[in-house]
């Protein structure tokens, strides 16, 4: 009869104040709805850089330079007067006993020619000359930045045959931030790049004087990929062709200097191999080194979850402020009930319960309502954001973070607001029966 008489009185408090509990429940429901954009928006963001960073640049893949001496404290003309046959190379010998290393899957050596190039372009008829840097890779190791019908293969460009060209986007940004407003010129897009032909002067040199060494002859190229690879900045042509050209250079003048190799990429087999690997490349004064970006990436990623983290905490401890207040106005107002049901003989655990259920189910499915349609939002924007960005982006079911983030929402709600309030005001209330009137 007691249980009765306390389910009567919630259900007439239902009757007579359910515009409370519905400003409850929408606030619940706004608040869970924003919280889980912000998780699934920072999880979307997060997981499509780190794909966009991994499919120029796996993390497995690593750059091998050799030590470079200290120079600080060297003026600069006796810097400048190292000769580059003297620089920090890797040779062909150390190579060779990196690629036997069991920590490598797979090694990339890079083929730079020993001798200075020119290259000269026409664009909009205007004619441009600078020196070049060349290096030489393996198709392998740009394979994503070309289409897959793309030629990336030696050619025979003594007889005049076009050399395929890979250069950094870097430069078609570098472009179109100082040169073309300068010039006047109209910004450069990727695919205008595509195509773009040009042509390098072996051994020649805007300085002119002692750069330009050995016989001039002339190599016709076009730029047949663009990638975003920050350790490739220089015009990246096959590696046998790099070879080739540095063979014509050695029949010309005579000198027999062996094309350098200023760095290489391996692949290692896992990410727990790379202690092992620089151990073994310590003895052969070389060093193995995660690309520039990936730091930056992991920094920028930290500060997305940073960020939204802290907008939830500030969201949530709102919510929990605005649900608070409503419910302490709540439990005011139907003080004479709660104690009607204490004088009447009904257990304090029984009316704690019954408060709490009431407000779990309607914090709960405010939860879920908000959750679910912030689901549906993020679901369909991300499906609309893949059509347009050139980015990858995650699959639109992010289950395990959005479940995780909503079952946090829910405890936190109900076990700080639904508890705290239901049992601190509910005692509250209860323990001044005896000493003040009941209104």
């Amino acid at each position: 009869m007691r249980l009765g008489n306390a389910l009567f009185l919630l259900r007439q408090h239902w009757r007579f104040h359910w515009a409370s509990w519905a400003v409850v429940a929408l606030l619940v429901c706004v608040s869970a709805s924003v919280l889980t954009l912000i998780a699934g928006a920072d999880h979307a963001l997060r997981r499509a850089l780190r794909d966009w960073s991994q499919d120029f640049f796996p993390p497995t893949v690593l750059v091998i330079r050799p030590v470079t001496p200290e120079l600080g404290k060297l003026s600069y003309l006796a810097a400048a007067a190292m000769s580059l046959s003297h620089a920090p190379k890797i040779s062909a010998e150390a190579l060779e006993q990196i690629g036997a290393m069991p920590e490598v899957r797979r090694l990339y050596p890079v083929t730079a020619p020993t001798f200075s190039m020119k290259a000269i372009a026409t664009f909009m008829g205007d004619g441009m000359e600078t020196d070049v840097v060349v290096m030489g890779v393996d198709r392998e190791l740009i394979a994503a930045d070309l289409g897959p019908d793309t030629e990336f293969e030696p050619v025979n460009w003594r007889a005049g045959e076009m050399i395929p060209v890979v250069i950094s986007t870097y430069f078609i940004d570098l472009f179109n931030t100082l040169y073309a407003p300068s010039s006047n010129l109209p910004p450069l897009s990727a695919r205008t790049a595509l195509g773009f032909d040009f042509t390098i002067e072996l051994g020649s040199s805007v300085l002119g004087g002692p750069m330009s060494m050995g016989e001039r002859t002339r190599a016709h190229c076009v730029v047949v990929g663009l990638t975003r690879n920050p350790e490739l900045l220089a015009v990246t042509i096959p590696r046998e062709t790099a070879e080739d050209m540095q063979r014509w250079h050695t029949e010309e003048t005579g000198r027999d200097v062996p094309p350098q190799h200023p760095q290489a990429f391996v692949e290692v087999n896992s990410m727990e191999d790379i202690p092992a690997l620089e151990a073994r490349l310590a003895p052969l004064d070389l060093r193995a080194l995660s690309p520039s970006h990936m730091d930056r990436v992991s920094t920028l990623e930290r500060l997305l979850t940073l960020t939204a983290g802290s907008l939830q905490m500030v969201i949530l401890a709102l919510t929990l402020l605005g649900c608070f207040c409503l419910m302490a106005l709540q439990m005011e107002h139907r003080r004479s009930s709660l104690v009607f049901l204490h004088v009447s003989g009904v257990p304090r655990s029984t009316i704690y319960a019954l408060l709490t259920g009431e407000a779990g189910a309607v914090v709960f499915g405010a939860a879920v309502i908000g959750a679910g349609g912030s689901i549906t939002i993020l679901n369909w924007g991300l499906s609309a954001l893949a059509a347009q960005l050139p980015v990858s982006l995650p699959p639109p079911h992010l289950g395990v973070v959005l479940s995780a983030g909503l079952a946090a929402l829910c405890v936190v709600i109900l076990a700080g607001t639904v508890t705290g309030v239901a049992l601190g005001v509910v005692a509250h209330r209860l323990r001044g029966v005896g000493n003040r009137p009941v209104g």
